[in-house]
């Protein structure tokens, strides 16, 4: 049984206090601005707290396009993904490292938190679990 990116948000960052599912967020400026690819469904959005305010995921079922300030979109395919890597300490934790198969490098800023608990973590275990289906 194949698990979709909605099952996996629901499961792992749809919780998190800094995702707004796409229902609540559908009239934003940002999402009026989007390229959208065919058959690309939005799920949410990634909205980082400060320090990072301005540097926003969107989360689709094909994959994530990142943003930062008026910079160019950039968007990273969930089957294009090689590896993706967390910080070696988990108290310096603010962004993951993706490797495409490429080879590039995309760094996803992820800073908020919830007490005590990171959510560089719990988006780390989601784009995990996405690209370990992609491949199975």
């Amino acid at each position: 049984m194949k698990i979709t990116v909605a099952s996996r948000i629901k499961r792992t960052i749809g919780k998190l206090r800094h995702f707004v599912p796409f229902e609540n967020v559908k009239t934003s400026k940002l999402f009026q601005t989007l390229n959208k690819n065919e058959g690309e469904e939005f799920y949410g959005i990634y909205k980082n707290p400060k320090p990072a305010e301005s540097k926003q995921i969107v989360i689709s079922n094909k994959g994530l396009h990142i943003f930062e300030d008026d910079a160019e979109q950039e968007f990273v395919l969930y089957d294009e993904i090689l590896k993706v890597e967390s910080p070696q300490s988990k108290h310096l934790a603010d962004e993951l490292l993706v490797t495409l198969k490429d080879g590039s490098q995309v760094n996803l800023p992820i800073v908020g938190t919830f007490e005590e608990t990171r959510d560089l973590f719990s988006f780390y275990r989601f784009l995990l679990r996405v690209v370990s289906d992609i491949k199975d």
